[in-house]
């Protein structure tokens, strides 16, 4: 009995998912234009956070002013910055959540000075 108990643990193989890091090089400057707006839109930040939504714009024209505007970021503390750990997919804060790619991205434009470029 206690060589078939053996065999039948010794047989169990477990299957590791390995969560994808995001491919960005930190070196590379982001554009906030060309690389975070575009995430606003893609995540659907823009739904509820628009001119005529809650609290604060991130559509295009109004998104960098309102980032500034409402302290959403902050360069000396990037990873405490409300812009990346509210919607951070590691987040558990009850609110629609960025792909890890573009937290990723969200976080490397705040730690890079949060430029408006």
């Amino acid at each position: 009995m206690l060589f078939t108990v053996i065999a039948f643990l010794s047989a169990c193989e477990y299957e590791f998912i390995e969560l994808k890091k995001p491919d960005i090089d930190p070196d590379v400057p982001l554009s906030f234009k060309s690389d975070i707006v575009p995430i606003f839109q893609d995540d659907g930040c823009v739904a509820c956070h628009s001119t005529t939504g809650i609290a604060f714009s991130l559509e295009e024209a109004q998104a960098y002013q309102s980032i500034q505007n409402n302290n959403l970021v902050d360069t000396a503390n990037p990873q405490s910055s409300p812009l990346y750990v509210v919607p951070d997919p590691n987040s558990a804060e009850q609110h629609d959540k960025y792909s890890v790619d573009n937290a990723a991205k969200v976080l490397i434009w705040i730690q890079q000075g949060a430029k408006n470029n």
